[in-house]
């Protein structure tokens, strides 16, 4: 029960930081999501299919799937799961950095995906036997929900 109400807990403030700094970000700046602004809900079989398989699944094969579990067999979870949350937040909020040339944004959009995937990591491995489905879920969702609100 407690799993479950801090999986739904940090889902919420995680989509709502997520979306308050997108809507902060200059007009120039693209996400992935911006594919899809505009299109209207005619994208929204394209918008599951990219939230779901082209960055969901794949980013937690990659982050959680594979970099955590090598990383943590060899040097333990806590590490493993370090590193692979801040790799997982370099990957994202470098390239607002570049996009907008400003530090405090790369900063922020490094901190909340970093910060998401470290619960993501725990969760898979210390509260559901190591499977990446539910964080497959969870981020699939999250992509899926920011993409519609910009349709």
């Amino acid at each position: 029960m407690v799993t479950a109400c801090a999986i739904v807990l940090v889902t919420g403030m995680y989509i709502g930081l997520t979306i308050v700094s997108i809507k902060l970000l200059s007009a120039e700046v693209t996400t992935a999501g911006s594919n899809f602004a505009g299109k209207g809900f005619a994208a929204f079989p394209a918008v599951l299919a990219y939230g779901f398989i082209r960055t969901g699944l794949s980013e937690e094969i990659v982050f959680r799937g594979f970099i955590l579990k090598r990383i943590g067999e060899k040097i333990g979870f806590f590490a493993g799961d370090t590193i692979q949350a801040v790799l997982f937040g370099m990957a994202h909020g470098i390239p607002f950095g570049f996009a907008t040339h400003s530090i405090p944004v790369a900063i922020v959009m490094t901190l909340l995906p970093g910060v998401f995937a470290w619960f993501l990591g725990w969760m898979n491995e210390k509260r559901l036997h190591g499977s990446i489905i539910a964080s497959w879920l969870l981020h699939g969702t999250i992509n899926t929900i920011v993409a519609v609100l910009l349709l």
